[in-house]
């Protein structure tokens, strides 16, 4: 749900796009502290099997809301033409008959590289040209033809360039070591505070916290993301060297107050590092590959994700605190930090 709601924005924006991402996304933050109190109101109420089903029937609801998901305008007024060029023969022709208002279609013949003619179905949409071949021109074969449906599996899966470029490996690590240090401090806050004496209704509030000050800083960091004086991949970097450092040494606050503080800019941060990656991910490699690059980025942060939480909680279990665990987080965090400044320079020398 998440992955194609946040694509969607990115393709739709280029001005004002960290806002427009920033407003989109800062749902995820009223979630969090809705549903904090909210889950805990409903186990009190129906147990948590009926809490389950109550939440399940809620979340639901992504899939009508998913229907007023559209790609861009251009994009969809291409589906239209390919619709109108399969569907209807007539509407093609060589002397280019209009599709609609501001599109043509017409078709080409040109020699492969083994001097066969391949004729090819082309449209246009205002000044945008796009190009089909027609399969039935070209010889074919067995062969050929299981090869040529892995290849297109594949590139509609994802963009092969992108493992091949360095960049993006040390994109994909980074936000990786980004979520396993995110999803440790958020998971275990709650424990963290249990075991060192505050109660489960202080402990909530905790993480209530987190989801307030989330929500405020996803339209902040969207409005200091789109100023043109401000570097996004350097205001990534300071936000991850300061969740690393207060992560670090939030084993040093003890009260409720202290802690509350703490929670509060931890949410702060991290609302404004997942504002700006999808950003920044479209500013490095493209916003016509930012689906697939998003989905791969998606992918690594999931299993980084899976994996964080026990690693966490096998901390607790050989040092008998969570000291270490956040401890941990906090290095983890400043790695993060670390692998985009090297991200940077090197896109800097690829830039000059």
């Amino acid at each position: 749900m998440y992955i194609p709601a946040s694509v969607c924005v990115i393709q739709h924006f280029n001005k004002r796009r960290s806002l427009a991402n920033g407003i989109a996304a800062c749902g995820s933050g009223v979630g969090t502290f809705v549903f904090n109190q909210l889950t805990r109101a409903l186990i009190d109420q129906y147990s948590w099997r009926g809490t389950i089903l109550l939440e399940a029937g809620i979340t639901l609801q992504g899939a009508v809301l998913g229907l007023f998901l559209l790609p861009p305008k251009a994009k969809r007024l291409k589906d239209q033409n390919n619709k109108k060029l399969k569907g209807d023969s007539n509407s093609v022709s060589t002397s280019g008959n209009s599709l609609s208002d501001s599109s043509k279609a017409y078709t080409t013949i040109h020699k492969d590289e083994l001097g066969t003619d391949i004729e090819k179905t082309c449209f246009e949409i205002d000044t945008d040209i796009n190009c089909e071949e027609d399969a039935s021109t070209r010889p074919s074969s067995r062969s050929t033809k299981s090869s040529s449906k892995l290849q297109m599996t594949i590139n509609s899966l994802l963009h092969v360039s992108l493992l091949k470029n360095f960049r993006c490996w040390l994109f994909l690590l980074s936000a990786s070591t980004f979520q396993f240090a995110f999803t440790i401090a958020f998971s275990l806050i709650p424990d963290q505070a249990m075991e060192i004496g505050m109660t489960k209704h202080q402990a909530t509030w905790l993480t209530s916290s987190i989801g307030i000050s989330n929500t405020i800083s996803r339209v902040c960091f969207g409005c200091l993301g789109d100023m043109r004086c401000i570097n996004r991949m350097v205001l990534k970097e300071i936000i991850l060297l300061m969740a690393g450092v207060s992560t670090g040494l939030s084993i040093l606050l003890t009260s409720f107050e202290l802690k509350i503080i703490y929670t509060s800019l931890f949410g702060f941060l991290v609302g404004g590092y997942v504002t700006l990656r999808p950003v920044v991910l479209a500013d490095l490699f493209g916003t016509e590959v930012i689906a697939k690059s998003y989905g791969l980025l998606m992918f690594f942060v999931g299993v980084s994700g899976f994996i964080s939480t026990p690693l966490g909680g096998l901390l607790f279990d050989m040092t008998a605190d969570y000291d270490a665990t956040f401890v941990v987080a906090g290095v983890a965090f400043i790695i993060a930090a670390f692998l985009l400044l090297l991200l940077k320079i090197l896109s800097n020398r690829k830039r000059k």
